[in-house]
């Protein structure tokens, strides 16, 4: 699996989290996971989705994450697989995450996957 930005239109919160946590009921028990939301508390991840309780799946919970912030917490937590929860897009002319162009992110996320040999899953959500 390669990583991806997950591009959504003005979707519920909640629907984008379920869909993360049903691919992370997929991933193999010894495979580590690290759970960016920038939307939703610790506490309240952990109490309404049991499977992030697992010793392998660390869940930080970073209303103010940029973009460049991702690199600090992978070489803290040395994950393979990284979601983040979610960025929002700004709606106009020109669509960009946190005021960058989309191909910056494209470019961070092929650096951050060749560099720590790590998957990551992005959420965009336009607004």
């Amino acid at each position: 699996m390669r990583s991806q930005a997950l591009f959504y239109n003005y979707e519920k919160e909640k629907k984008i989290t379920s869909s993360f946590v049903n691919h992370i009921r997929s991933i193999s028990i010894n495979k580590t996971v690290l759970y960016l939301s920038c939307v939703n508390s610790k506490e309240y991840l952990l109490n309404k989705y049991k499977v992030l309780n697992r010793e392998n799946i660390t869940v930080i919970n970073d209303t103010s994450l940029l973009l460049e912030d991702i690199e600090k917490y992978i070489l803290q937590y040395n994950p393979k697989y990284v979601y983040v929860d979610y960025f929002i897009m700004v709606d106009g002319y020109h669509i960009k995450v946190q005021g960058k162009k989309l191909h910056y992110m494209r470019n961070m996320l092929e650096d951050l996957e060749s560099k720590y040999n790590v998957v990551m899953l992005i959420a965009l959500n336009k607004r």
